[in-house]
């Protein structure tokens, strides 16, 4: 299981007990599937696996008609792991690469110009997507927050601000790439006469 979805499920639970539906809205709410990778559906999972270890239990089990929620709560062993999670993520440096794109450029002349060109037209439809959503979400969110509270936090500005940038040089970039695509000539990525 991912630190990340350790991280965000440990964390919610330090708020107050939870069932699993209410952690996967929460995490939708949030778009963690846009910038963490997390599928709502990997949360069950990661519930199973957290009581497994103990990090987590059981605190109550409600029936409404045919269906059972379960209630979870972080344990005092989770609440210290919550904790090393959060010094973890706090202290590793992070840092932004579209590493698949940049993979795949680097052996750009083995497909077919038109080829390359109309996936870097779904890259850019894609990412004008996701900054849409991205945009609507920190709507949202603000909104959501200013219901709780007086006003919304400053690093919270700051960290759709910061996503938003990401997602512009994205596509920044793309669109570059896409204008020039037409006009770079093919080069070797490996020199033929380098002998190791």
């Amino acid at each position: 299981m991912e630190l990340i979805t350790r991280l965000l499920i440990l964390g919610l639970l330090m708020q107050k007990p939870l069932s699993g539906y209410a952690i996967q809205i929460y995490l939708q709410r949030g778009q963690t599937d846009l910038w963490a990778g997390i599928q709502s559906g990997s949360v069950y999972h990661a519930l199973k696996k957290l009581t497994r270890e103990g990090l987590i239990v059981i605190q109550a089990t409600e029936q409404t008609g045919n269906r059972t929620k379960v209630i979870y709560a972080i344990t005092n062993e989770g609440k210290k792991v919550y904790r090393q999670l959060l010094r973890e993520s706090l202290g590793t440096p992070f840092l932004h690469f579209p590493t698949g794109i940049y993979a795949a450029l680097s052996f750009l002349d083995d497909l077919p110009r038109e080829e390359v060109i109309l996936a870097i037209d779904r890259q850019i439809e894609l990412l004008e997507q996701a900054l849409t959503r991205w945009n609507a979400c920190e709507k949202e969110n603000e909104a959501t927050l200013l219901r709780s509270l007086e006003r919304v936090p400053t690093y919270i500005h700051l960290l759709f601000a910061n996503a938003r940038q990401h997602i512009e040089t994205d596509l920044h970039s793309l669109r570059t790439l896409r204008e020039l695509l037409p006009t770079i000539e093919p080069v070797p990525l490996l020199p033929e006469d380098e002998a190791f």
